[in-house]
């Protein structure tokens, strides 16, 4: 363990609008996935009969949190390119 390595670099040819996508198709992806199963639970007791008189239960805030929360992830995931491109347009006229 105590030898020298030789360090080469390795060359990544990757445009910064790829590692964008990426990272916005990712965070979408864990929004929705996270978050679907909850709506699904949520939704689920809201249409479920109380003590089968037929009225459905109430929507409390926590549903309407987590629809949110799975909408967004399904935007980040289908407007992806056009995010990207909102991103790059604003970090060059801001000269980053």
């Amino acid at each position: 363990m105590e030898k020298a390595f030789d360090e080469d670099p390795i060359p990544l040819n990757i445009k910064s609008s790829t590692i964008l996508s990426i990272a916005i198709m990712v965070i979408g992806g864990l929004m929705f996935a996270n978050n679907l199963p909850e709506l699904g639970r949520q939704l689920f007791m809201y249409f479920k009969p109380e003590n089968n008189l037929g009225h459905p239960g109430s929507l409390n805030q926590n549903a309407v949190v987590v629809a949110i929360k799975v909408i967004t992830g399904a935007v980040l995931i289908g407007f992806q390119k056009p995010i990207v491109s909102l991103i790059e347009h604003n970090s060059v006229q801001t000269g980053a």
